[in-house]
């Protein structure tokens, strides 16, 4: 096999590979009964160029830096009463840089940050931390409307 098939192959299995899922669920106890809260995350590459355009005959000095967050989406839901949605971040969970245009560097970025996936998981279940305070604030406040009306 010759070195530009290996690379169609390698290729072909990069992008035939399933998206990064950053998913959870988890049921949250409540006096008027048990939340469920479902999030759905996704993960945010954000790429930018530094560097001068490439002088023909020199070595290419430009550097493409990139930062990953984790986009997560909750809804949560108490029976039929109550239902909640809320969508959080975690800016710049993975950073780096590689050498050459970012356009042409987009496949090898995105192994990167997947390879990384412990670090993302990581951020999600931080962001589920942080949320658990809020959903049950949100969940006390539409327990209390429901008593006054």
């Amino acid at each position: 096999m010759n070195k530009l098939s290996c690379m169609a192959m390698a290729l072909g299995l990069l992008m035939g590979s399933p998206a990064l899922a950053l998913d959870h669920e988890t049921i949250i106890d409540h006096p008027l009964g048990p939340i469920a809260a479902d999030y759905d995350g996704e993960i945010k590459i954000e790429t930018k160029q530094i560097g001068p355009v490439r002088i023909p005959g020199r070595g290419t000095p430009q550097r493409c830096n990139y930062s990953a967050s984790v986009v997560v989406d909750r809804t949560a839901l108490l029976g039929s009463a109550f239902q909640a949605r809320r969508s959080m971040i975690s800016d710049d969970v993975i950073t780096g840089s590689v050498p050459g245009r970012c356009s042409a560097r987009e496949g090898h970025i995105s192994k990167l940050v997947y390879a990384r996936r412990e670090d993302l998981q990581a951020a999600l279940m931080a962001l589920v931390g942080q949320d658990r305070d809020v959903l049950l604030a949100e969940a006390e406040s539409a327990r209390m409307q429901s008593q006054d009306g």
